[in-house]
């Protein structure tokens, strides 16, 4: 019933506030009503209508499993096999009949990819970097051996499209010659977009070791 309640009352805003949810870049968090998703998408970790429907399918399921034992007697033999004149035969069985939905809430992470409040943990900047034509550029993450090596960006298919090389004069990708943008998200510098080649190469740099993050030391 709690289930049940939970995703047709509180997660759809029926009567309750609805959930927080967020999209993947943590960017526009904020708690709103959330319809369900009863097709293949429910099962999406970055649709959140999968966690109303699966709620609502839960709690259905518990009360007619629940409705099936108490208008069902079970046999002598089936009752004395099972041992259901003991206790202890109620946790078990009630654990075995949801244990399924952990598995399904494990598995598509739905509690950590959409409804994790992370715009209220601290502040973050979330880069986005893109070339003259528009295309969305990507710096490849490298491990701290290589922080002196050149910075190389590219795009969705894993193409390299730019570069802060070592050697200028050898350079084809270099960000000035290739017109690389760079669009600022979230933080005190959200909305900002700079293409000096001097804030790109220090926004890319510090961009490989994942989002930016610049913490107010004085207050």
């Amino acid at each position: 019933v709690a289930s049940f309640g939970f995703g047709a009352f509180h997660v759809t805003a029926l009567h309750g506030p609805g959930i927080w949810v967020s999209n993947p870049y943590g960017l526009t968090g904020k708690v709103q009503p959330v319809n369900s998703a009863w097709g293949v998408e429910g099962f999406d970790p970055f649709v959140p209508g999968g966690i109303t429907s699966h709620h609502i399918a839960a709690g259905t399921l518990g009360i007619l499993a629940c409705l099936f034992h108490l208008s069902v007697h079970p046999s002598q033999r089936l009752y004395k096999g099972l041992r259901m004149g003991n206790i202890e035969t109620v946790p078990s069985n009630s654990i075995a009949a949801v244990f399924f939905v952990a598995f399904v809430v494990a598995g598509t992470k739905w509690y950590d990819l959409e409804t994790t409040p992370i715009e209220l943990f601290g502040p973050t900047r979330h880069p986005i970097f893109r070339d003259k034509d528009g295309c969305e550029l990507f710096v490849r993450r490298m491990p701290t051996f290589f922080e002196t090596f050149p910075v190389v960006l590219v795009d969705g298919d894993g193409i390299v499209r730019a570069d802060v090389p070592c050697r200028e004069a050898k350079s084809k990708y270099s960000v000035e010659q290739v017109g690389v943008t760079i669009e600022l998200y979230g933080g005190e510098l959200n909305g900002v977009s700079y293409s000096d080649a001097v804030t790109l190469k220090k926004y890319a740099r510090r961009a490989q070791l994942g989002e930016i993050y610049e913490l107010d030391r004085a207050t």
